[in-house]
């Protein structure tokens, strides 16, 4: 699971570069109007891809990270990763279905987690 969440990330940090919407700009052209939104979307898919290419076995971390990460973007978003998803150009479909799918992975792997099956 912690290699779905590194592979999601991928995709979403490789979508941010891509054309979002039919005018051809990406997440990465729109950094000179809104700087800080477009860190956090980097960050956001780039704590995942770290968290899931280290060594060693799945942890409750990465997937507390991919949670929190990918949360963030589907709560950004809302009803507007449809809309990328849609109508959205190649980069838009990829952010959408990294966010989503990203947020499923992590879910899940939260759920396969041995640390959680011991809480309840």
């Amino acid at each position: 699971m912690k290699r779905a969440l590194a592979v999601f990330g991928a995709l979403g940090l490789v979508g941010c570069f891509l054309p979002v919407m039919v005018g051809g700009e990406s997440v990465f052209d729109l950094r000179h109007f809104d700087v800080v939104r477009v860190i956090l979307m980097f960050a956001a898919f780039g704590f995942p891809l770290l968290f899931g290419l280290q060594p060693g076995p799945s942890t409750i971390g990465a997937a507390l990270t991919g949670l929190g990460c990918f949360g963030y973007l589907v709560a950004k978003f809302r009803l507007g990763l449809w809309d990328l998803l849609i109508d959205g150009d190649a980069g838009g479909k990829l952010i959408a279905i990294a966010a989503t799918a990203g947020l499923l992975a992590s879910v899940a792997a939260l759920a396969r987690s041995r640390a959680f099956a011991r809480v309840t």
